[in-house]
């Protein structure tokens, strides 16, 4: 585990930070991006809480730079990427020491809003205008072309549509979703319109291993659904109605963790119950209450390895299935 002293070595050296982002590389290997309002400071750092050497790392990026997201990728090689709303890219591991790498363009047009690793593969970075970009070398990203309408292209100031998360049960099986219920299906070569039962904007979502895909969206909405591409017919349900007992509220990420679907606001994280068709404060579960939580803000949840991450504003949970920890 990360102990104390190495706890205090982040705080002294990145000061008052938030976090905006976090990943799963290994069980065993964590990154996180964060922001410093005071220092105007943004940049990635990572632990590696049963590592017998140095337990932390950090890269700072520099001051004055918009959001920063970060995932891992497993092609072409085993490492850390970052990007920020501008499509700079920030990547190292395996012998990589870090550093900046080309953009993923250079026309400064769209807004990146979130990078990706897709089955265990490529990573995939989307954009505000209904970009995606695949990764596929160190310097080479490729543009997969979702289709943008004249009409829309013409009228964009008042449309509203755009990306926002993207999964995938494999790269010839991906969704992707953001603003307004733009949703779209990609299999390998052609995108499909995924027709969602509300316009919200779609703040996350996850290719679960019962074979659905889940979306939250900014106003509580759980989405369950899927394409089938053999059928060419898409079937979508909202699922819930409310957050427990309370009316439905902005959720922002999701997860899917030994079959359960697990989603968060920015101050809980819950757990769907299948049986009682619910949201669950995951702080009410008997794992949780046996360890004393009595709070676990969310923001961000990722999943790898066989462990579950949850982290935000200011803090990090690690569950293995049978007991939580807390890194940050």
């Amino acid at each position: 585990m990360v102990l104390k002293q190495e706890l205090d070595e982040i705080k002294a050296r990145l000061g008052e930070f938030e976090i905006t982002g976090a990943t799963i590389r290994r069980k065993d290997m964590f990154g996180f991006s964060y922001f410093n309002e005071e220092k105007e400071e943004r940049g990635v750092f990572v632990l590696l809480p049963n590592s017998q050497n140095a337990k932390w790392g950090t890269s700072v990026f520099g001051k004055n730079l918009s959001k920063i997201t970060i995932s891992s990728t497993f092609f072409p090689k085993e490492q850390w990427i970052a990007i920020n709303k501008e499509g700079g890219v920030f990547v190292s591991g395996s012998g990589d020491p870090g550093g900046f790498k080309k953009p993923i363009t250079n026309l400064g047009l769209p807004i990146f809003t979130n990078i990706k690793c897709i089955a265990k593969g490529r990573a995939y970075a989307i954009t505000s205008w209904r970009e995606v970009f695949r990764r596929d070398d160190d310097n080479t990203w490729v543009n997969l072309n979702v289709p943008v309408s004249e009409h829309e292209e013409k009228n964009s100031q008042e449309l509203n549509f755009g990306l926002d998360d993207i999964d995938g049960f494999k790269e010839t099986d991906i969704y992707t979703a953001g603003f307004s219920g733009d949703a779209w299906h990609y299999d390998g070569n052609h995108w499909q319109r995924m027709d969602l039962p509300v316009n919200d904007d779609i703040t996350s979502l996850v290719c679960a291993s019962d074979g659905y895909v889940y979306m939250t969206t900014w106003f509580g909405h759980i989405i369950k659904g899927k394409y089938d591409t053999k059928k060419q017919k898409q079937y979508w349900e909202v699922i819930n109605k409310t957050i427990g007992e309370h009316e439905i509220q902005q959720l922002e990420a999701s997860a899917w963790y030994k079959g359960r679907l697990y989603v968060s606001t920015w101050q809980v994280v819950y757990y769907w119950n299948e049986d009682k068709k619910k949201l669950v404060p995951l702080i009410e579960d008997s794992a949780m209450r046996k360890q004393g939580y009595s709070q676990l803000f969310g923001g961000f949840l990722a999943t790898g390895d066989g462990v579950l991450l949850t982290a935000g504003p200011s803090e990090a949970h690690l569950y293995d299935g049978e007991k939580w920890m807390k890194l940050i």
